[in-house]
């Protein structure tokens, strides 16, 4: 022991008795803002279905999704297993484990256990303020991949699936005081220069960076090809599934790009809220009086009506009167309504069955309707 420390400095043994202070900082005003928070939907087929049905049963237990919570009409589904899989449109949500589709479930896509997705994809924006100005250093936006799969196109259980995503879909930042930027790179979890765990969206720039004000980060362009969000991962619906989030300011190649400031942030998914109501059908049916003078089938009305009665009464050889009520009907439904008018009888004297007067038919050819008026012989 003590010719080792006799060959060590004075200063050798200060370094390490007083280790030198790391110049680090953590980058301030960071966020990720995800153009939808909605977890994706990883779940299977309860039971074997028949081929052409249109109701969907689902498991309950054993996958990620538990239950129809977060399917919603006119969701884009995947039944089935790898290649086979077909794409169906939801039509309804009936209850907790079953959903209707608009078209028949076809004979590769019934087996019980087969998979059934819905895969939800997000832009995110991250934000961040740099700490320190670095000559030719550059930034690096880590998203957790998980280990469940980090590049298949499907949802991962516990983290952001990288979906093929490029640098089309990247935008990098602008501006900040450099002389220029470099186009901005994706890496898939456990690619190069990518440890596992996170993909990771790096750009560089020339020059000295400004140390105030915002960069943005644009990972995704609201396409095809953004990540995907992670299914279900905590137990109970409606509580958020936490991920982290680290933004990295990078040193220039000559210091092997080392981590100078870092900041890690959380990010919440959880299941879209499915707002339903009933309407209950109504219907609201009225008969009210036509007044003398009021215009009903063309014609003004002899004598005033009202809401029980036609009152003719002395009626004069060869002299018409008019008369008529006002029928009202309204109603919620989508179609309307039909008012259908009968008679129980014909009218006679005193309210008595004889004699009788017939009912006006109209001079030939016409036809006497409840529009259409003609004169009787």
């Amino acid at each position: 022991m003590k010719k080792i420390l006799a060959g060590l400095t004075i200063a050798g043994i200060l370094a390490f008795t007083f280790p030198q202070q790391l110049k680090s900082a953590n980058l301030t005003s960071v966020a990720d803002t995800l153009t939808t928070s909605r977890l994706s939907y990883y779940n299977k087929l309860a039971v074997l279905h028949a081929t052409g049905v249109t109701s969907i049963q689902v498991a309950t237990s054993g996958m990620p999704s538990k239950s129809t919570a977060n399917l919603f009409t006119g969701d884009t589904v995947m039944i089935g297993i790898g290649t086979s899989a077909t794409s169906y449109t939801v039509d309804d949500i009936i209850d907790t484990d079953e959903f209707t589709i608009t078209s028949g479930l076809e004979a590769n896509d019934a087996a019980a256990d087969d998979l059934v997705i819905a895969t939800r994809s997000a832009k995110h924006t991250v934000t961040f303020t740099p700490a320190t100005k670095i000559n030719g250093g550059g930034f690096r936006i880590l998203i957790p991949s998980g280990a469940n799969g980090v590049n298949d196109g499907i949802p991962n259980h516990d983290g952001f699936d990288f979906n093929a995503i490029g640098a089309a879909q990247l935008t990098a930042p602008t501006g900040g005081g450099v002389d220029s930027w470099t186009a901005a790179t994706a890496t898939a979890s456990g690619g190069t220069g990518c440890a596992a765990g996170y993909h990771c969206f790096e750009t560089q720039y020339k020059g000295v960076n400004s140390n105030s004000g915002t960069f943005t980060f644009v990972i995704g362009n609201a396409g095809a090809n953004d990540l995907i969000n992670p299914a279900k991962a905590n137990a109970t619906e409606g509580l958020s599934d936490g991920y982290t989030v680290i933004v990295e300011h990078l040193d220039s190649p000559a210091n092997l790009f080392r981590v100078v400031d870092s900041t890690n942030i959380k990010i919440a998914v959880v299941e879209s809220v499915r707002v339903t109501a009933t309407v209950e059908p109504t219907i609201t049916f009225t008969i009210s009086s036509v007044g003398v003078g009021t215009t009903a089938c063309g014609l003004p009305a002899d004598v005033a009506s009202t809401a029980t009665t036609v009152p003719f009464g002395t009626m004069a050889l060869n002299i018409f009167k008019n008369l008529a009520q006002k029928l009202t009907l309204s109603t919620n439904a989508a179609g309307g309504g039909v008012v259908t008018a009968t008679e129980n009888d014909h009218l006679g004297k005193d309210g008595a069955t004889a004699p009788l007067i017939p009912d006006a038919t109209g001079d030939t050819p016409f036809t006497m309707t409840a529009s259409v008026t003609d004169r009787r012989r």
